[in-house]
């Protein structure tokens, strides 16, 4: 979803005013059967031998892994633009804007055991207990768990300023700055708001002296 408001203040000056709205979604499923070394895998890992048979503390069955994501995105842009031209000899061109957005992501993940495809049933386990592994191979561990729900959000903040001036179309000088900032993680907090700038000069010597 997209709106946009302009608006015309002067013969040299006008407004913009922008806002954007994503969403999307990805959802996946995957059904580890008993014929997946995965599966079979983590069963016996946790399998004991008892005096009477085997003791599955993970039932026989399939492991179906399930996670979903939602994303979202919104930004808000507004920008000032300049074009006045002062007779023959004077042209200044500028814009000036800021923009401020946000992502956002919901993951929700899901670990089931004992799936049957045909039945659509699943078997619980316990998840609180520590369990000795077969053979002692990963001595005592807990079942995965495998259930969570997480959510990023991630902001970014940026101003900037473009400028050219223009004598007898000749001559141009110009200029631009602009600020970036996040809260991403892994940036130094000195380095979260750092400024660029740049600066040129213009000379057009194929059109003449100046008078």
């Amino acid at each position: 979803m997209q709106c946009r408001y302009s608006l015309q203040i002067a013969d040299w000056l006008s407004a913009d005013l922008k806002y954007q709205y994503q969403q999307s979604w990805n959802n996946a499923t995957t059904n580890n059967n008993l014929a997946a070394f995965y599966t079979r895998d983590l069963i016996n890992r946790f399998s004991q031998l008892t005096a009477t048979g085997i003791n599955y503390r993970i039932p026989k069955g399939g492991i179906l892994d399930t996670r979903d994501v939602v994303n979202k995105a919104q930004s808000v842009r507004g920008q000032l633009d300049i074009n006045n031209s002062g007779g023959d000899k004077h042209e200044l061109s500028a814009i000036a804007g800021a923009e401020v957005r946000e992502t956002q992501s919901h993951i929700t993940t899901g670990k089931l055991y004992g799936y049957d495809a045909n039945t659509a049933t699943t078997v619980g386990v316990d998840y609180t207990n520590i369990y000795p592994t077969f053979d002692g191979i990963y001595g005592n561990s807990y079942i995965p768990y495998g259930n969570s729900v997480d959510q990023l959000t991630n902001r970014f903040v940026s101003v900037y300023a473009n400028a050219a001036y223009t004598y007898d179309r000749r001559y141009t000088l110009s200029g631009s700055a602009r600020r970036d900032a996040s809260n991403i993680f892994g940036v130094n907090t000195n380095q979260k708001w750092v400024p660029l700038w740049s600066a040129g000069f213009l000379w057009r010597i194929d059109r003449g002296t100046v008078l």
